[in-house]
């Protein structure tokens, strides 16, 4: 498994150009017009950019650019988060991740009500990431498929904020909204849209040409031990799993690969459901995997697991853990566990999941 990285995050300054252009043309490989979108935006007062370092070394980097919501009131200021990227052998150690908490916290600072990104719905709601539509917000082209239109709301968001979306001038000039061609059919294939944006037909699954799983694995659906079992996570398990993780806000904020303070929160028992039918249908559509934890005497929910692509291809995974604070001693045995776990039989090329050390369990 690949060691996560901690990266150093810093605004980005006129000496990191070169570098810059370098990590983005490698991580936008047969994409030029995304280094020329960097050259231009960071020509604008309203943009703001950040580097990733490891070491001296520029290894990512993401930017924030002033954007608009066209709201029946008026026009509403709000933060596009692209592009984002990180260097190819640096992919799948977690410097996305961290990059876009970054961005976010940055974005909470300057005061932004909400931030949007084009992106994998799978990948970024993970991230506590919403689509945009569930907002009252439309995609700013129909070339945007609109699960992949991601939202992430802030303190400043207010209900009455609905309407188009609106990219600052640049992106269009540089042709840098949604996709074309081969790519956005793919993209809509993938996400099962239409070109008019609908769902597709439920009883034709769409194909996704970059799977996170080869078509021919069958996920387990259980994991034993003498100390607890694992079972896909689903609607029945929400009143227990609500009681698990309410009651253990601080303990779950203090476990490895939970460093962003988005979730726990403090979202509602029906929230609670929404999101397991969301993690349920993930499940079965293979776009992530997720697993409750049981006590295998009582069956009392002990905590979970998620498995979900990790930003930088295919084939790798972003695994994140937490259990109650009551049953803080099995954080480590767990995470020994499933480690063994998807080293023996899951198909992932590469796996970050936060190393947890003997007295780790003692943060209760």
């Amino acid at each position: 498994m690949d060691a996560p990285a901690n990266p150093v995050i810093r605004p980005e300054v006129p000496g990191d150009a070169a570098a810059l252009r370098d990590v983005i043309g490698r991580a936008f490989d047969g994409e030029p017009e995304v280094v020329a979108l960097e050259d231009a935006l960071a020509r604008r007062s309203d943009s703001s950019g950040y580097v990733a370092l490891v070491g001296e070394r520029v290894v990512g980097h993401v930017r924030l650019t002033r954007s608009w919501i066209d709201a029946e009131p008026r026009l509403v200021e709000v933060l596009v988060l692209s592009p984002l990227s990180v260097a190819p052998e640096w992919q799948g150690r977690g410097i996305g991740r961290a990059l876009v908490a970054h961005a976010v916290t940055e974005a909470e600072h300057a005061g932004a009500p909400a931030v949007f990104l084009e992106g994998d719905p799978a990948y970024y709601a993970r991230l506590g990431w919403r689509p945009a539509s569930e907002l009252g917000v439309t995609p700013p082209s129909a070339r945007i498929p609109e699960p992949a239109c991601q939202a992430l709301p802030l303190p400043g968001w207010e209900p009455w904020m609905r309407g188009a979306l609106v990219y600052a001038e640049t992106f269009w000039a540089l042709d840098c909204v949604g996709l074309r061609g081969d790519r956005l059919s793919r993209a809509r294939e993938s996400l099962g849209t239409t070109a008019s944006g609908s769902r597709a037909d439920d009883d034709d699954p769409p194909m996704d040409p970059d799977p996170f799983v080869p078509p021919g694995f069958v996920a387990p659906t259980s994991l034993q031990t003498p100390q607890f079992r694992l079972e896909p996570l689903g609607p029945r398990h929400n009143e227990a799993d609500y009681a698990a993780w309410t009651s253990s806000v601080e303990h779950i904020r203090r476990t490895p690969g939970w460093p962003d303070g988005k979730w726990p929160d403090g979202r509602s028992v029906t929230d609670n459901l929404r999101d397991l039918r969301r993690h349920a249908e993930d499940f079965e559509n293979r776009r992530g995997f997720t697993y409750t934890v049981l006590d295998p005497v009582t069956a009392d929910v002990i905590g979970c697991v998620y498995i979900y692509p990790e930003a930088g291809g295919p084939h790798r995974a972003h695994v994140q853990s937490w259990v109650r604070a009551s049953r803080a001693e099995l954080d480590v045995p767990l995470w020994r566990a499933v480690s063994g776990w998807l080293e023996a039989d899951w198909p992932f090329d590469g796996v970050t999941y936060a190393e947890r050390k003997p007295g780790d369990e003692g943060t209760a």
